[in-house]
């Protein structure tokens, strides 16, 4: 028994090391399907919305971590801040005001994926490099996620 448990792990490594890591993909999935595919080329990703309550414009930018194929909210950039916000901003984030807007710095906790409800009033558009996706034409009031995965040879 122990021996089979052994060939079991030997014969994962080898195919692991068979099947090396070549780049780094930002993708964009709802329900299965993937929407935005494209390689891990720039260190942020940007989510454009407007707040469902005080309807303020949020642009929240987020840090991407190749290597670990997570992201970690960064920065967040507030047109106003009131109905449907925090009351007070927490000790560990750090703010500022930058061109009329509530700029809040977070703390990097990173995560595996980030979920975003594409809402039409929201106008959920991601920006990565050069691409401007509008989501919510896309898939209006469904959920997507925005996460980093790992290119393998095979």
């Amino acid at each position: 028994m122990c021996l089979s448990a052994f060939f079991t792990v030997l014969i994962f490594g080898v195919l692991w090391f068979a099947n090396p890591v070549i780049g780094y993909r930002v993708c964009i999935t709802s329900d299965g399907t993937v929407l935005y595919d494209a390689p891990a080329e720039t260190d942020t990703i940007e989510v454009d919305f407007r707040h469902s309550v005080n309807k303020g414009k949020i642009r929240e930018i987020y840090q991407i971590d190749r290597k670990r194929c997570q992201l970690a909210l960064k920065t967040g950039y507030f047109e106003n801040y009131g109905a449907g916000m925090l009351d007070t901003v927490p000790e560990d984030i750090g703010f500022r005001y930058e061109d009329s807007y509530l700029v809040l710095d977070f703390p990097l906790r990173y995560q595996d994926s980030f979920t975003y409800r594409a809402g039409p009033e929201a106008g959920h558009t991601i920006l990565y490099g050069t691409d401007v996706l509008p989501i919510y034409k896309t898939i209006p009031m469904k959920s997507f996620n925005i996460l980093v995965v790992a290119e393998h040879l095979h």
